[in-house]
């Protein structure tokens, strides 16, 4: 993956308005600092050790709070951030506490290959809690930080857990493993039966043939955390759809016993997707940002009747599975099978509600 200019600075003008948004409800932070305040954690201080005379790099450090606190430890801070605002507050709040610190506005992706060019090395490189997230090549961003890292320095990068959400402040397990059927947004095809190895085939392909094909345009969406995670899902994606399609492929085209199988297999599964290509609120609501599902028909629909062919299977002319009051899955509106899924799933937390993890 490369650097994406276009989202970066899209980053920029959005946490020029987050900055201002954030300082303006928040106390006077120069008189908590001059008082001794410390933004830090615990487990931030604990792994960026002792600092007295050292010199600390503070990648993607916003407006300066945590910086100017590292700095009262000892360290010889310079913090870097993409947003104007942010670095135009932190040497504010610099001056108003009288603690020093160099503050420079620039994209990380610049800034580490001219530092490097300088020969500017740093014995802590500093970035935690929100900072990945908005990085577009992971890859590229680790060999900058190693090319400023002085030889035996430190690289301190903390982030937020990706599951923390699944749990409340207790540390319980909530949300979907308490939700009724109607709470989910998913399409029939997810929730059907499994059937047999027929089944589980032609549910695969439909699938894994949709779910590529909306992989594929959301590597160019403007959120670059949805781009990475789709550039990343395509590969793995790929395998299982062309894992599906060999299988349906061999079976279809296999014994007599095995093609009517298939067949009959395709008449099951066929009804449901139409579904997966309908409009819904949330793609509706995020252009550029999500891919609409309708965009992809053409190409899975190429798909499906290449593998069909090969396989000699015909394409079955069953209606759409029927809305209701005019909604879908995606409204909250499903089949049966979904609540024998969620009885499995959900049976463990629903017997020990007050389980600890």
């Amino acid at each position: 993956m490369t650097v994406a200019r276009d989202l970066h600075e899209a980053n920029r003008q959005s946490w020029n308005a987050a900055t201002r948004a954030h300082n303006s409800h928040k106390r006077d932070q120069a008189a908590f600092l001059r008082a001794g305040g410390s933004t830090l954690f615990p487990e931030e201080l604990e792994l960026v050790g002792e600092l007295s005379g050292r010199s600390l790099l503070h990648l993607c450090c916003n407006a300066g709070q945590d910086s100017l606190s590292l700095a009262r430890l000892g360290a010889r801070v310079t913090g870097v951030d993409i947003s104007d605002e942010a670095i135009g507050f932190a040497k504010q709040l610099a001056g108003d506490t009288g603690v020093h610190a160099d503050f420079e506005r620039a994209d990380v992706y610049d800034w580490l290959p001219r530092a490097a060019r300088d020969r500017r090395r740093f014995d802590r490189v500093f970035m935690t809690y929100g900072v990945l997230g908005w990085m577009s090549d992971l890859e590229l961003l680790f060999r900058g930080v190693a090319s400023v890292l002085e030889h035996g320095g430190r690289v301190v990068s903390l982030e937020f857990h990706p599951t923390a959400g699944l749990f409340d402040e207790n540390l319980q397990l909530k949300y979907p493993y308490f939700r009724e059927a109607d709470e989910f947004r998913c399409a029939p095809l997810v929730e059907a039966p499994n059937g047999d190895f027929a089944h589980l085939m032609v549910r695969l392909l439909v699938a894994t043939a949709f779910r590529l094909a909306v992989f594929a345009r959301l590597r160019e969406s403007r959120d670059p955390v949805l781009a990475a995670i789709a550039a990343k899902g395509v590969k793995e994606v790929a395998y299982h759809r062309d894992y599906a399609a060999q299988w349906v492929i061999r079976l279809g085209d296999g014994t007599e016993v095995s093609h009517a199988r298939m067949q009959a297999a395709l008449a099951v599964v066929w009804p449901l997707v139409d579904e997966l290509f309908l409009a819904d609120p949330v793609t509706a609501a995020l252009p550029g940002v999500a891919a609409d599902p309708a965009a992809a028909r053409a190409g899975v629909d190429a798909v499906l009747d290449a593998v069909l062919a090969e396989a000699t299977l015909d394409r079955p002319g069953a209606a759409p599975l029927a809305m209701v009051a005019g909604k879908t899955g995606r409204d909250g509106v499903h089949t049966e099978a979904l609540g024998y899924v969620l009885a499995e799933l959900q049976s463990v937390a629903r017997a020990h509600p007050d389980a600890t993890w």
